[in-house]
């Protein structure tokens, strides 16, 4: 199964900050609540590096993540049950987290694409090139879509509003299938025609077909928009990249620490 993080660095965007004194004990736990898509092993395997950069830099802390669902993590901050300083969400889930919770972004994920550093992401929309019929998203009305998951913020949330201002409607105008994170099987389900169109974060189709995994000519991105800044093709506005927030609690000492 392939995820979002195909070839793709994930780094931070760490701000220059000078150190502030903490009044925190030394050897505190902080932790760090991520949520997580997909295959759980492989997704805390992705974020590892967060972690073991933050030990090794601040050796007075012990920095550990706890894997969340979408669905559980603001259940997880209202209760605070799991005792969490830090949160690592996608752009969709911060925006509640800020608003109901009082969450601050410290810090934005960035990718790399070719020679390019991109701390924003979309939607691309893609149907089968040979497909005449479908040019536009309006063309999906009374057809098959097959996406990663319900709650994926750019592999369907961003999708499914750009088909809304198309005035198309789920379970009235569309039929959508998901495959629990298997980007593969998004594929493979619009080339072997099951599905008329499909839907993955912006990017992903880039890596597949520069590494010769994916002929490029085999697939067509519906409403594709042209961006400068932003050299991946996409299909729905650009929305800020994946967010590590600090909560409403966390001493702000320790937050600037963190991004340092």
């Amino acid at each position: 199964m392939i995820g979002r993080s195909i070839r793709l660095a994930c780094l931070l965007l760490l701000s220059c900050l000078l150190p502030v004194a903490s009044g925190w004990a030394d050897h505190s736990k902080v932790r760090i609540g991520v949520q997580l898509q997909g295959d759980k092993e492989r997704q805390l395997e992705r974020w590892a590096p967060v972690a073991w950069h933050l030990n090794r830099t601040l050796p007075s802390y012990h920095f550990e993540l706890v894997p969340l669902t979408h669905s559980s993590t603001e259940a997880a901050i209202d209760h605070g049950e799991l005792g969490l300083d830090f949160v690592i969400t996608d752009p969709g889930l911060y925006v509640n987290l800020e608003v109901e919770y009082g969450a601050t972004r410290i810090a934005t994920k960035v990718s790399k694409y070719d020679g390019h550093a991109l701390n924003i992401l979309a939607a691309t929309i893609f149907t089968r090139s040979d497909r005449v019929e479908i040019s536009h998203l309006e063309d999906l009305e009374n057809r098959q879509l097959v996406a990663l998951d319900q709650n994926s913020f750019e592999g369907w949330y961003l999708a499914k509003n750009a088909l809304l201002e198309a005035d198309l409607a789920t379970d009235t105008d569309y039929k959508v299938t998901f495959t629990g994170h298997d980007t593969w099987a998004v594929i493979e389900a619009v080339l072997d025609g099951s599905a008329d169109a499909g839907v993955l974060p912006s990017g992903v189709i880039e890596q597949l077909t520069d590494f010769d995994t994916l002929p490029r000519e085999r697939l067509k991105v519906l409403e594709k928009r042209q961006t400068p800044f932003f050299p991946v093709a996409h299909s729905t506005p650009l929305y800020p990249e994946w967010a590590l927030a600090k909560l409403k609690h966390t001493p702000d000492a320790l937050a600037r620490k963190v991004v340092v």
